[in-house]
């Protein structure tokens, strides 16, 4: 266990990265896993369960039930090359309309500002009981918006610098590894392009040279940018070709990470208020990891896990607004589940849990000024 993590009562087991044993592997990941916990049902049912089930079997090939490449296994993960075929890595997102919904209908296109500001608040937990700290950050967003008739229609490039970062609630009780460590994020970046229609390409994310994290912090700045890159990405929104009125919805497939997993996405977007330059959306998703081979990164020393079973589902609400490159008022959340099969050196089975919570929001006017 590393100096910080102890320091910062942030053990492995608390983060809910502990391969804890069970007696049956079919059930190591829990049951309301993606569940809707005032009412523990499933995220996705009714129209939108299907809407989801008919978009997956569309990326079946034509050939034998089970063979690599037919969709999204029943286990929760792709055969190797399986997820190349249902979506081909850096390709722009897949966007099906499934309604188009009542009159009038409106069609949905960006018009990123060349600079935003923007308030991301992301944070992990596993159960109610193990809650780890949320970490709050101000992004300043400058898009390269298009300066010429040359320029129009092509994607535009973003990036998303780190400005501030903070535990919310800590104050000064926080020990000075974990400030030197949210100190060190400050400059972090994301950069990615974004189309006119909402598809984010060449994500990547980026720390300063200059503040290269030592062996201690490095899993906290870990944990924190892969809570904040999965928050950028859940709250974007691939858009529609055609019009759409409330009541409309369509699912987008692209893909992500999940807890830095590496995944397929499949969204269902579904109107409830719309306007010329906005929308107010609900959101549901299934996501499938690449691979069974699960990389977990700095928090989990690089290990490589082999997963036996995974699922992925999540919800939210999104206001969309044509001239924001990320929505200032959006709530989601991604329960992420995988049993694990023994691995090499020995590794036990067991399982993880881990649920991402994700808020965004205006920056507060006195941060701006600092």
């Amino acid at each position: 266990m590393n100096a910080l993590l102890r320091a910062a009562g942030l053990s492995i087991a608390a983060l809910g990265l502990i391969f804890t044993g069970c007696k049956d592997d079919k059930t190591t990941a829990a049951d309301d896993a993606g569940a809707d916990d005032a009412g523990r049902k499933p995220v996705l049912d009714g129209k939108l369960g299907a809407a989801v089930a008919a978009a997956e079997s569309s990326t079946r090939q034509p050939s034998a039930a089970g063979a690599p490449g037919d969709g999204p296994p029943e286990a929760g993960f792709f055969p190797p090359g399986g997820a190349d075929k249902a979506q081909a890595p850096g390709a722009p997102a897949k966007v099906e309309v499934l309604g188009e919904g009542a009159e009038p209908r409106v069609f949905l296109m960006t018009a990123p500002p060349s600079e935003q500001q923007v308030r991301v608040l992301a944070g992990y937990s596993q159960g109610p009981q193990q809650q780890l700290p949320a970490f709050d950050f101000n992004l300043a967003i400058k898009a390269d918006v298009p300066r010429s008739k040359d320029d129009l229609g092509k994607p535009v490039p973003i990036v998303a610098k780190v400005v501030s970062v903070q535990i919310p609630g800590a104050g000064g009780k926080l020990p000075k590894e974990m400030t030197d460590g949210l100190e060190k994020l400050k400059g972090a970046e994301i950069r990615y392009k974004l189309t006119s229609d909402g598809s984010m390409l060449d994500v990547t994310t980026t720390l300063p040279k200059d503040k290269a994290p030592s062996p201690e912090i490095a899993p906290l700045l870990d944990l924190a940018m892969r809570g904040l890159l999965e928050a950028v990405t859940l709250v974007n929104v691939p858009l529609p070709k055609k019009p759409v009125g409330v009541g409309g919805y369509w699912i987008a497939t692209d893909r992500g990470t999940s807890f830095g997993i590496d995944v397929v996405r499949y969204r269902v977007f579904k109107v409830q208020k719309i306007d010329k330059d906005q929308a107010t959306l609900t959101v549901d998703t299934r996501q499938y990891a690449v691979s069974e081979q699960i990389d977990l990164g700095a928090i989990a020393q690089n290990q490589k896990i082999v997963a036996e079973r995974f699922e992925s589902q999540g919800k939210g609400s999104i206001s969309w607004f044509a001239n924001q490159v990320v929505p200032t008022t959006s709530e989601v959340s991604q329960r992420t589940t995988a049993a694990i099969g023994g691995g090499p050196k020995g590794q036990p089975k067991g399982g993880i849990q881990v649920e991402l919570r994700a808020k965004t929001g205006e920056v507060d006017k006195s941060d701006k000024k600092k």
